[in-house]
């Protein structure tokens, strides 16, 4: 009876999920009834107009050679963009003592356009969207149906975009007349950029001893504070260079808030709540 019982686990255990491969057999659509108080429920369903639930493998699809090329060419220009605010920076005598200070704002600037970008991609809008929805909005559609997918991107794939919107705060910076302000702006590139990698990290089993340390220490992004938004209702610690303004954020409600605002004023639905409906419709009848 033992031996029966361990080999039905066995079974249980080797077969694949539907929703965590990438590369394996079709997936069915991922009907993500995302009850408050209950898991993830998939089930297949047709996608909706408005806000298609795609699986895996649809989603990973989306990931055509042209983003390749916004990606590569986002790497360089950022690197072009930081390199040239780095020299401008130098050149500036400034004493060495406020570089702790630009650092931690650059850190806390970025953590909070991570939560917002992240925010932002999960609520509202589908891989449909005009521009943004395969620029941005499916990855991190992507991401929410198969969580092991950023494991196995290569570093462009992984940081391009990110990269690409570093370039913004450093433009800025070259902007400003201050070298204290320069300086917390191309911090705020720098970890702008690191964002992709260090949710990567927060994802890996083993990721590198320093980046582990990192985590333990709460500078960067850690594995344990990023599962609670892979967790039902998924409207937690969106954050993820940091994490440091999640607590802060979700104290005075910011999100919800500006959804309540943005629904009020536009009549728009977020994407969760769509899918919710999507997956009641595709659901069978009670008994």
């Amino acid at each position: 009876m033992a031996t029966s019982t361990r080999r039905r686990r066995r079974t249980v255990a080797s077969t694949p999920s539907p929703s965590r491969s990438r590369f394996g057999e079709p997936h069915a659509w991922v009907a993500r009834n995302r009850d408050v108080n209950g898991p993830i429920v998939e089930s297949p369903s047709a996608p909706s107009p408005i806000s298609p639930i795609a699986s895996a493998r649809e989603l990973a699809a989306g990931y055509a050679l042209h983003h390749r090329v916004y990606e590569l060419m986002g790497i360089g220009g950022a690197l072009v963009a930081a390199g040239y605010l780095a020299a401008r920076l130098a050149a500036i005598p400034a004493p060495l003592r406020v570089a702790p200070f630009a650092i931690v704002i650059g850190m806390i600037a970025a953590d909070f356009v991570s939560g917002f970008v992240h925010w932002a991609c999960d609520t509202w809008g589908s891989t449909s969207t005009p521009i943004l929805g395969q620029l941005a909005i499916r990855t991190f559609r992507e991401h929410h149906v198969d969580q092991t997918a950023i494991v196995r991107h290569d570093f462009v794939e992984t940081n391009g975009h990110n990269f690409a919107l570093s370039i913004i705060p450093s433009v800025a910076g070259l902007v400003v007349a201050s070298p204290f302000a320069r300086a917390c702006l191309l911090a705020t590139a720098t970890f702008v950029a690191m964002t992709s990698q260090i949710h990567k990290w927060a994802h890996q089993e083993v990721p590198p001893v320093l980046v582990r340390a990192l985590q333990r220490w709460r500078v960067i992004l850690s594995a344990a504070h990023h599962t609670v938004h892979h967790a039902p209702p998924h409207t937690r610690n969106f954050c993820i260079t940091t994490g440091w303004l999640d607590r802060p954020l979700q104290a005075i409600r910011f999100f919800e808030t500006l959804e309540s605002i943005l629904t009020a004023l536009t009549g728009a639905r977020a994407a969760r709540d769509v899918d919710i409906d999507v997956a009641k419709a595709a659901a069978p009848p009670p008994r």
